[in-house]
């Protein structure tokens, strides 16, 4: 899963580089992730750890799930 995880992530901040947008992916977001996955499960997790790093910008938290989508998740 840390390969998936790497995947979003590196997307998520092509997306962001491409944009010019104030947001930071840190390495503590993506620990965090990994974590909580472990209880809640990769697309829960991620709308607590991932989504808030888009600061209420709707079109960055929907890229950011559509990203998401784009893997399949185990619980």
């Amino acid at each position: 899963m840390v390969g998936k995880i790497l995947g979003v992530y590196h997307k998520i901040k092509k997306k962001i580089e491409a944009e010019e947008l104030d947001v930071v992916i840190s390495p503590r977001n993506l620990e965090n992730w990994a974590r909580l996955a472990k209880y809640d499960g990769y697309i829960r997790a991620a709308e607590k750890t991932m989504i808030p790093i888009a600061k209420c910008d709707r079109a960055l938290e929907d890229t950011i799930r559509g990203i998401m989508m784009l893997y399949k998740w185990m619980v």
